[in-house]
């Protein structure tokens, strides 16, 4: 059960750096934040909009998470579940390409369905 927790914590915090180090896109998180309430989300820095998204308790933060995964591209989608999939085993899931992760995801015969598809549920892609 702990080694269960921790791979999953595990799994968390290297799906989020994944999606964190590849860059936020502030200016479509901002238009989107405008477009949900423009009274309330107006003329918002970058810095405001890192303080919604990392601050659970700042208000917006749950209109924050959902613009930011709006305005995830396609392909942080596919580096994060090959990140994902590379901490899953990194002896097996190693230098995944898109077609790769296609392929696992599409073929449920195919070694590493489950975990591929877990893997692009968990980033957005499915």
């Amino acid at each position: 059960m702990k080694a269960l927790l921790m791979s999953v914590l595990a799994f968390g915090i290297i799906g989020s750096n994944a999606m964190a180090s590849s860059g936020r896109d502030y200016e479509c998180i901002a238009n989107r934040l405008q477009a949900y309430n423009s009274s309330i989300y107006y003329n918002l820095s970058s810095t405001d909009i890192d303080a919604m998204i990392t601050i659970p308790e700042m208000f917006g933060h749950i209109d924050a998470i959902n613009a930011e995964k709006a305005c995830i591209t396609e392909e942080q989608k596919y580096q994060c579940t090959a990140d994902r999939l590379q901490a899953y085993n990194s002896d097996i899931y190693y230098n995944l390409s898109k077609t790769d992760i296609d392929t696992m995801i599409s073929i449920p015969e195919m070694f590493g369905h489950i975990d591929a598809v877990n893997a692009a549920k968990s980033c957005g892609l499915l």
